[in-house]
């Protein structure tokens, strides 16, 4: 009977959802109850909000899991068919302890419809998580249709941590769909670090849609952290293509750990293609004795493998 029962419910709750969840609330919390309350209040919150939100917040508080699951399954099920409706409940909810996550999910289900409203409600918000998540969100989902935009307005939040999360998830949709726009943009970056994860952002997309363009770009960054992330990210995508000319864009990185590290990619890389080629590579470049011992037993491993 117990293998039984979790099919019993299932069936119960896709034909008669009201009958289901009375059932289910009277079950002994366990592993059963569990599992079929976020489908339980799915279901439930498409035939009737406002019973499935009575049904779950009568789940008893000493269930807290169960309890916060139902209740924040049903607001998302609710946010993706209103979410309009469902963001005016969300703002009574300031004191649940669940509310920053239940904004975030609420202001990202709204964002993929209207980003434009989802900011304007994620903007009225308390100061906070909830409304830096939601604005992230938000501003994300608007960087599909206006990447311009939603980078300006997320460079205008007040400086620190979030505005910092935002502008690289902004630039994450951006780089992602336009690198070439989204580089324009970011050399305006004043802050170093922000600069730094921008670029690593934008090669990380570039590279791998357009290396070409890619290689172009990189050659314009002055020499420091940030270009050698996207040589770094340039060199990880395309040795395994073209190990001779991603060891020449390694032997261009500043930090010498990186630069090694590069260079060990791309040589062993080369290596399965031509080993003899490989290591007259090796004698071009400049190498403390022990790397070049380190790159030449790299070569010897991967030839004897082929």
């Amino acid at each position: 009977m117990a293998r039984l029962l979790p099919l019993i419910v299932g069936q119960m709750i896709q034909n008669d959802p009201s009958s289901a969840a009375s059932y289910v609330a009277g079950l002994d919390p366990g592993p059963t109850r569990t599992e079929e309350v976020p489908e339980l209040a799915n279901n439930l919150a498409q035939v009737d909000v406002n019973a499935a939100l009575a049904w779950a917040q009568a789940l008893p508080t000493s269930d807290g899991d169960t309890r916060r699951t139902a209740i924040q399954n049903v607001l998302n099920t609710w946010a993706n068919s209103d979410p309009a409706a469902t963001a005016a409940y969300v703002s009574n909810l300031t004191t649940d302890p669940d509310f920053d996550t239940i904004a975030s999910k609420v202001a990202n289900s709204w964002a993929a419809a209207d980003p434009q409203a989802a900011l304007q409600w994620s903007q009225s918000l308390p100061p906070g998580n909830a409304q830096n998540s939601a604005e992230r969100g938000a501003l994300t989902q608007l960087a599909g249709t206006d990447p311009l935009s939603a980078w300006n307005i997320a460079g205008n939040l007040p400086a620190g941590q979030a505005r910092d999360q935002t502008l690289a998830a902004v630039l994450g949709a951006w780089s992602s769909q336009d690198p070439s726009q989204a580089a324009q943009a970011v050399s305006s970056l004043t802050n170093q670090d922000q600069y730094n994860d921008a670029v690593a952002s934008i090669a990380n997309n570039w590279v791998n849609t357009d290396a070409v363009a890619a290689s172009q770009w990189i050659q314009t960054l002055d020499p420091g952290s940030a270009r050698d992330s996207a040589v770094e990210k340039l060199v990880t995508a395309q040795s395994s293509f073209d190990p001779e000319t991603t060891f020449m864009w390694a032997d261009t990185i500043d930090d010498p750990n990186i630069r090694f590290n590069n260079l060990k990619t791309s040589i062993t890389q080369w290596a399965t293609k031509d080993s003899t080629a490989a290591q007259n590579a090796i004698q071009s470049v400049s190498l403390t004795d022990q790397q070049r011992t380190d790159l030449l037993k790299a070569i010897q491993s991967v030839a004897s493998k082929h």
